[in-house]
């Protein structure tokens, strides 16, 4: 009997420290929509409820539900100044969304913001940028595609090209 009773004290415990922490998580992550330079910083803080992605021929296409923070998707590196074109299709069920570019400077610029679809032809210098989605009690879904000049390199999730 003392055994079960340990054993209850625990579990309810461990429940209330989870709760606790995803607690805390979230309103952290709730108040990053807003902030620039929470978004910019290299890491990222976010949190899902629902996350679908593939990836065809360094397209992204994710279905998420229930998404607060930032969270990044592409790094392009720079070795050489030009264009990049930025093509994006977003669904907006619910809450804020919008995808941001960051310059090697920290500089946070909205590609898009909510839902829509269109393009957006950036000029890079020599660095490294990253492209990032930031959402606030956000779902839905959002397909995008980074063109990039030659001397860009891109990464998504783990794959890579190289403009040449």
């Amino acid at each position: 009997m003392r055994y079960i009773r340990v054993f209850v004290i625990l579990v309810l415990a461990a429940i209330v420290a989870l709760f606790l922490l995803n607690y805390q998580t979230d309103n952290t992550q709730k108040k990053v929509y807003n902030d620039d330079s929470f978004i910019s910083q290299e890491s990222d803080s976010f949190s899902y409820t629902d996350y679908d992605q593939s990836s065809e021929d360094k397209a992204l296409d994710l279905k998420f539900g229930t998404f607060y923070g930032s969270d990044t998707f592409y790094n392009i590196n720079v070795s050489k100044e030009g264009t990049a074109t930025v093509k994006y299709d977003t669904a907006v069920e619910k809450g804020r969304f919008k995808i941001v570019l960051i310059s090697p400077e920290r500089k946070l610029t909205t590609l898009a913001e909510g839902s829509g679809q269109g393009s957006k032809e950036v000029k890079l210098v020599r660095g490294k940028y990253v492209i990032k989605l930031v959402g606030d009690n956000a779902a839905g879904r959002v397909r995008m595609s980074v063109a990039v000049g030659e001397g860009m390199k891109v990464d998504l999730e783990g794959d890579s090209f190289l403009a040449r």
